[in-house]
Order: C-alpha cells, then structure tokens, then sequence
C-alpha cells in the first residue's frame, strides 16, 4: 500500500477526508471527524456511502456501488443527512433502491 500524505491546510478534517484503501466493498478514509454513524458519505464521483465504523483516525464506509468506481487518493465528504427512503402512495407499484432512486 502506498503513502498518502494529508496537508491539512488544504481541506477540513472534520467535513473531508481521503479514501486510504478501498476493499471487499469498503472504503477505509482518513478524515471525516465529524461524521455521524449512519451518515452519507459522497466521494467525488458522486458514488455514496454509509459511514459505519468509526475509528479514532479512519472512518469504514461501505460503498454503494461497484468497488472499483472508488479508489485510493478519492475525496470523501460528509453529507450531514442520513439515509432515508421516501414513502407514500406516490411510490406504490415502483421499483426503488436502497437509496430511494
């Protein structure tokens, strides 16, 4: 594994992080200190994730797409809500995924 070197003048710790490794579906990130346990995380190719353990220097984030559409060196960011699904007479008879799309 290779060395990524953080300046954290460039971004906030606490709102951004980087993807330090990404395997079997799971992206570990230096950063994020102040997501939430549930929280949506985006990378910077809009692909999303659902921060679950959280460590006191990596935050494991389970990436709700192919694995490979993240990598190591990505962006993270918070996105301060949880994940939801909309409900109501207007979804009956449709097709929605885990996400509400």
């Amino acid at each position: 594994m290779s060395t990524i070197l953080l300046n954290e003048s460039d971004f906030n710790l606490d709102e951004q992080g980087v993807v330090i490794s990404v395997a079997d579906g799971i992206a570990t990130v230096s950063g994020l200190r102040g997501v939430l346990a549930g929280e949506l995380v985006t990378f910077n190719n809009e692909v999303q994730g659902l921060a679950l353990n959280i460590e006191k220097r990596f935050v494991k984030v389970v990436i709700f797409a192919a694995e490979t559409t993240v990598k190591q060196g990505d962006m993270a960011e918070r996105t301060e809500s949880i994940v939801d699904v909309p409900v109501g007479f207007n979804l009956l008879g449709r097709v929605v995924d885990s996400l509400g799309n």
